[in-house]
């Protein structure tokens, strides 16, 4: 007959060896093909380039900004940035819901795509669980490029792996930006979602209200 000890013993080293078998489930491979993809340099002479070229030689070396105090103006910015580019986009976002907000700006890069200008876009995967065949989707279009940071493993549950995997699936990217040129670039500290565009309701109509925080 075993022993109250021997018998809580074998139930840790079991636990041990479960544990160790979710981790290796769990771990992703850390050497695979990348392709290489560069950003474009040769931009003057699109139209954005072309317009913000006296400015930049009156002031060579320096960047402007401008802050945009509303959710309406940041969402109108992004849209109309990617309006019209004529070269490349590039986006990179933590967190990219699939709401109202997130799907105009889906929409607004596949337009992008269609009419031949390269999209890259970069997402955290934190916030991408079920909507794996949609991002696949997206970097079908033989113009758009998706690559998805640090993601998670599909073979074992997320929750588990903020355990086995603490130091590495807890490093995520918080970029919030959209790159059109590399002539314009707008920054964010929001996520592209409607809830922090903060839809509210109106009496006789729906608007974009005010937001605390600035993009740039």
């Amino acid at each position: 007959m075993n022993s109250p000890v021997s018998a809580f013993s074998t139930i840790i080293l079991t636990a041990i060896l479960l544990g160790l078998l979710v981790v290796g489930c769990a771990t992703l491979p850390e050497e695979f093909d990348r392709p290489e993809s560069n950003a474009y340099t040769d931009t003057d002479h699109t139209s954005i380039g072309r317009a913000t070229h006296d400015e930049k030689m009156a002031h060579s070396g320096q960047s402007g900004f401008l802050l945009l105090g509303n959710g309406l103006d940041a969402f109108v910015a992004r849209a109309l940035m990617s309006h019209y580019a004529e070269r490349s986009i590039d986006a990179q976002y933590y967190l990219l819901h699939d709401d109202l907000t997130g799907r105009l700006f889906i929409d607004q890069l596949l337009k992008a795509a269609d009419r031949g200008i390269r999209v890259r876009l970069l997402l955290d995967d934190i916030d991408l669980g079920g909507r794996e065949l949609g991002a696949a989707m997206l970097d079908s279009h033989p113009n758009m490029e998706v690559r998805i940071f640090n993601p998670f493993s599909r073979k074992t549950a997320r929750v588990t792996q903020f355990i086995t995997r603490l130091g590495s699936v807890t490093r995520r990217m918080h970029n919030k930006s959209l790159t059109v040129g590399p002539v314009l670039f707008f920054a964010s500290p929001r996520r592209c979602a409607s809830q922090l565009l903060k839809w509210i309701k109106g009496t006789e109509r729906e608007y974009l209200g005010e937001f605390i925080q600035c993009d740039t």
